[in-house]
């Protein structure tokens, strides 16, 4: 999504929530053949006008929902609120420093991804 392309990606997991469904690509059963097939033709069949107005809009999706900052903020909350329900004592999944480390760990993976993949697209 992020080389302005649209996509075409299973109906579970992630793409769920960053696909768009006949706006930034499209979603489908990973089990039905048929319907893989008939996005792919209905991919193939857009102008070039079509394939650039729904790759721009992927590739803000991305931008917008799901850049750096974003994501940032995003562990941050998380952060926080793993905080706070220590200092309360509550018990939280959130307050296990092994749950921590992970969410630190995955959200530098996805920055050093997402670097990874701007200098391809760069050049």
């Amino acid at each position: 999504m992020l080389a302005s392309r649209p996509v075409l990606a299973a109906n579970s997991g992630g793409p769920v929530e960053t696909v768009r469904d006949g706006r930034t690509g499209w979603l489908r059963d990973p089990r039905d053949v048929d319907a893989w097939s008939d996005a792919m033709h209905r991919a193939l069949a857009l102008s070039d006008a079509e394939r650039k107005a729904m790759g721009d809009e992927a590739a803000a999706r991305v931008r917008t929902d799901f850049g750096r900052d974003v994501m940032a903020r995003r562990l941050s909350h998380l952060l926080d609120v793993a905080a706070a329900a220590a200092e309360k004592g509550a018990p939280a999944r959130l307050a296990s420093p092994l749950t921590l480390a992970m969410l630190v760990m995955f959200f530098l993976f996805g920055a050093v991804l997402s670097a990874m993949c701007m200098r391809l697209l760069r050049g």
